[in-house]
This record gives structure tokens, C-alpha cells and sequence, in this order.
């Protein structure tokens, strides 16, 4: 509903069941969303800045390693192991 009033979406009744509504972005909604992508963009360049594609990789691989190991250790938990 928030979306609707802030004319971010636009809502229609679909034409084949009458029940359902479908919703798209409104062009105020499109052009908030591209405002905002633009945002992250420059954020994120900020964020990054003097960080090379190598580091990042090397990063983003240690990172899911440790997800990989948490995620063992909830399993060994759940099943009484250690």
C-alpha cells in the first residue's frame, strides 16, 4: 500500500482473473530506482577504492569458506556430533 501511494507501482486487476492484481513500477518508481542504483553505484567505487579485482576474489572466496564451515559445524550440531 505505501508503494501505491507513493505512485512508486501501479496497480491493475489482471484482465484474465479478475481476483489476482498486478502490480509494475510506475515511471516515478523507475526513476527512484535508477536514482537510488546510481547511489549504490558511486558507494560502492567509494567502498572499493584502492581495493584491486584479485583482493576482492581472494576475499569473497575466504568469505564463503567461513560460511561453508559455519554451516558444517550447525549441521554437526544438530546432529549431536562435534
Amino acid at each position: 500500500d505505501n508503494l501505491a501511494h507513493a505512485d512508486l507501482i501501479d496497480r491493475q486487476t489482471d484482465q484474465k482473473d479478475h481476483r489476482a492484481t498486478v502490480l509494475t513500477v510506475s515511471e516515478k518508481g523507475q526513476k527512484r530506482f535508477e536514482a537510488a542504483k546510481s547511489d549504490m553505484y558511486r558507494l560502492a567505487d567509494q567502498l572499493f577504492s584502492g581495493i584491486s579485482n584479485e583482493d576482492l576474489e581472494n576475499h569473497l572466496r575466504t568469505e564463503q569458506i567461513i560460511s561453508d564451515n559455519l554451516e558444517k559445524m550447525r549441521k554437526e550440531r544438530l546432529n549431536g556430533s562435534k
